[in-house]
This record gives C-alpha cells, sequence and structure tokens, in this order.
C-alpha cells in the first residue's frame, strides 16, 4: 500500500544505504523508540502495583529497587525532552528540512504509472491527509520554509510540559525546593499521549518527505509485564528469598497478596505488606508474636 518501503525499526538499513531523508527519519525513529522502552517498563509496573496493591498504601521494603526505578522514570522524561529539543536546534531535523527538503514534501503525491486505478485513489486520499496534517497552511505544490517553521512551532507546543517537567521535577528537583515553582508533573497516561503523537509527526514525515513506513516493536528483550512483576515483588517482598518463601507456605502469588489484603482489613497495619513483617509503620515490631508469620520461616 502506498508503494511504501516498510522497514521493522531494528533492521532499518544503514544511513549510507538509504536515501538522506530516509535515513535521518530512521534514526529519529530508531532514539525515540530506544527512549520509549523505559515508558513500557514504567507502565507495566505501575498497573502491576496498582492491581496487587487493590488501591492500598505499600511500604517498598527494597528501597535501592524502589528508587532505580523512579530514577528510570525520571531519565524517561530527561531523554524524551532532550530527544524532542534536539529536533528543533540548530542542526536538527527541523533545519534540515528547511534547508535542505523542501522539495519532497510535495502537495500531491507522485504518480505510479503501474498503480491501479482504485489502488491510486486511496493512496493519494492517504497522503493528502498526511500532508494536511502537518501543513494545514500550504497553498503551493511543495513546502515552504514558513510551513515548516510552522510545523516546528506546532511540534514544539505539543512538547512543551517536557521541559519543565524536566528541569523542575526530575533533573533539578532542589531548584523547586527553593522557588516553590510548581510544573505539573507527567503521568503515565500524558506520557503515553505524548509518544502517539510524535509518533504519528514522524509516520507523516517518512510518508509524505520518504514515502517510507517503519515498524514500531518494542525494541526491548525481556518482557516488559513478567519484568514489572519481578520488580513489584522485590519493591513488596524485599529480596527473592522473602518471595520464595512466601510461595512455599502459600502455593501461588495471588494467594499471598490474598493474605496479605485480608490480614490488612483487619486492622493494625497502614501499609498493606507490612502485616508480612509484623511491623508498624512507626517501627514496633511485633515479629515473633507468632512464628508462622516470619516471612523467613
Amino acid at each position: 500500500m502506498l508503494g511504501l518501503t516498510v522497514y521493522p525499526c531494528s533492521m532499518v538499513p544503514s544511513d549510507d544505504e538509504l536515501p538522506v531523508l530516509a535515513g535521518r527519519i530512521a534514526d529519529e525513529y530508531h532514539q525515540l523508540l530506544a527512549i520509549k522502552n523505559r515508558y513500557y517498563a514504567a507502565k507495566e509496573l505501575e498497573d502491576e502495583l496498582t492491581r496487587v496493591c487493590r488501591g492500598k498504601e505499600f511500604t517498598p521494603r527494597n528501597q535501592l529497587i524502589w528508587e532505580t526505578a523512579l530514577d528510570s522514570y525520571h531519565m524517561l522524561v530527561i531523554a524524551l525532552d532532550d530527544w524532542a529539543t534536539a529536533l528543533w536546534k540548530q542542526g536538527g531535523l527541523f533545519g534540515q528540512l528547511k534547508a535542505h527538503h523542501l522539495s519532497e514534501f510535495r502537495t500531491k503525491r507522485p504518480r505510479d504509472r503501474n498503480e491501479d486505478p482504485d489502488e491510486a485513489a486511496a493512496n493519494n486520499e492517504v497522503y493528502e491527509a498526511a500532508f494536511q496534517r502537518l501543513f494545514p497552511s500550504c497553498t503551493t505544490d511543495t513546502a515552504k520554509p514558513g510551513d515548516i517553521e510552522a510545523l516546528a512551532a506546532k511540534f514544539k507546543s505539543r512538547c512543551g510540559g517536557l521541559g519543565e517537567d524536566r528541569n523542575e521535577n526530575r533533573a533539578h528537583p532542589g531548584h523547586r525546593r527553593r522557588t516553590g515553582s510548581a510544573a505539573p508533573a507527567l503521568g503515565i497516561p500524558e506520557l503515553g499521549d505524548l509518544f502517539d503523537d510524535l509518533e504519528s509527526f514522524l509516520d507523516d514525515i517518512a510518508l509524505v518527505g520518504a514515502h517510507m513506513s517503519y515498524g514500531k516493536p518494542d525494541l526491548a528483550w525481556a518482557s516488559a509485564e513478567e519484568t514489572a512483576r519481578d520488580l513489584a515483588d522485590l519493591i513488596l517482598f524485599g529480596n527473592l528469598r522473602t518471595v520464595t518463601r512466601q510461595l512455599e507456605r502459600h502455593g501461588s502469588r495471588e494467594r499471598i497478596f490474598d493474605y496479605m489484603h485480608a490480614r490488612h482489613d483487619h486492622g493494625g497495619f497502614d501499609c498493606f505488606n507490612d502485616v508480612l513483617f509484623e511491623v508498624f509503620a512507626w517501627g514496633e515490631s511485633r515479629r515473633g508474636s507468632r512464628a508462622s508469620d516470619d516471612p523467613s520461616r
């Protein structure tokens, strides 16, 4: 369809094997998808903790793993902002489009003599819709410098919240405490919507400017969903030894959580996973009141 060359992003040819613009877009895709790995991991971990905690607070029993997960989320925002900023800085993608590739962004899709007329009509419709999304004010046969400038401004506006979140909440949190500034922190849903918009933007650029498309798989080797379960267990139980002991005692992971929530519902604990350790939130030890409740036994 559309006369496109489709590459899975993990199999994109090297830049010297692609037309110049196509190679540049492929490079931007690779960078964006590498950053998105952190998004997949953060989303799955948040979903898993939400599921097993059932709306209750929890105590991070492995502070190193918990802080590492938070640091990865902070780096997601920092890296995404750096990627987006590089596109509109001098020498970035928008500058390259304006300086070298205006003639490649044509109002009408180039004709393919071998194409079926009905298929050509459908492909032209898709192409023209993409062009309209990129350059809604263009009135000439090809994009002009002003059209690229307007596109860059729209892109920058869409990414506007990233810079404030990066600087105030992620990279320089001490500045926020000193100044009292309150930049909104982007959550998983907002970042998911932003990634969708950024990928759609690159899709349109690739379609109109290079007549190409790229697959967008999760590039991580390990399953984000399975990794999230492992991380959630370490955060809630502290270490694998405790997880193993509880599995031996209860028979399944879900039965462990059922037991913890049932004990918590009877009262006496601020955080639902404290019941395995018999510790009040203020530190008074209750371990030993029942030997069978010791997670190491």
